[in-house]
């Protein structure tokens, strides 16, 4: 099987733009704060999202602009390097992961496979694929400060049924690992079926989404790398 691979990683003073100018960048920002003003930039090998001062609702999100370029029947797997400026507290939320329409709400994202911090450090990981609908399942793992690698596995899962139905892999049991504590990738969540076989032919974008209900708090992310591995579909 051939397979391809994008591997990207924060370049110089790189800068998404707003969704409707491109200007050939792979990625675009939404941003939808109203008196703040959120920043969304390359620094320091990361690209940096982070909210403003203001007390209000703001939600900035690092995506491709709804270009959905990976068809999830192609999909081998999706890796995120990435980290927080602090602690996710009370009233921040951050996802990220592979998706199709970007939603200010991630759970209204129709079709999604997703890392998530609610309001705390503690991650929770989800699918969704229109039918099967798995919310917010304990990984038992958080993310801070450090750099931490996370992987969504759309290929290599096994979901055994009972004949004369026949079992279902890949995308019919998708399978999240993340980093431990210790640096040590370890599958999350493996006691819940992540059963995304509903969504079939259709396409996927990676995104970093983070957002406050309000307060002035100015919760940040970094993203160091993303690397997405998918099938040659010729």
């Amino acid at each position: 099987m051939d397979v391809m691979t994008w591997d990207w990683r924060p370049v110089g003073l790189e800068t998404p733009p707003l969704t409707a100018s491109a200007d050939g960048n792979p990625w675009t920002k939404a941003d939808t704060s109203a008196a703040g003003a959120p920043t969304l930039a390359a620094s320091g090998g990361f690209m940096k999202g982070q909210l403003a001062n203001t007390d209000e609702v703001e939600n900035l999100c690092l995506y491709m602009g709804d270009q959905l370029a990976w068809d999830i029947d192609d999909l081998l797997t999706a890796e995120f390097w990435i980290k927080t400026g602090a602690a996710i507290t009370t009233a921040e939320s951050l996802a990220f992961g592979m998706g199709a329409a970007r939603n200010d709400d991630p759970d209204s994202i129709a079709y999604h496979a997703h890392f998530r911090l609610l309001a705390t450090t503690a991650v929770v990981v989800e699918t969704d694929d229109g039918v099967n609908n798995n919310d917010d399942k304990a990984t038992g793992q958080i993310l801070s400060t450090t750099v931490k690698r996370f992987l969504i596995d759309f290929a290599s899962g096994l979901k055994t049924v009972s004949p004369p139905s026949t079992s279902l892999g890949g995308k019919g049991n998708v399978l999240f690992s993340m980093d431990d504590a210790r640096g040590n990738l370890i599958p999350v969540a493996r006691n819940v079926a992540f059963d995304m076989s509903n969504y079939s032919s259709g396409g996927l974008q990676p995104y970093v989404q983070l957002q406050k209900t309000g307060g002035t708090t100015t919760p940040a992310f970094y993203l160091a790398r993303v690397r997405i591995r998918s099938k040659f579909p010729y």
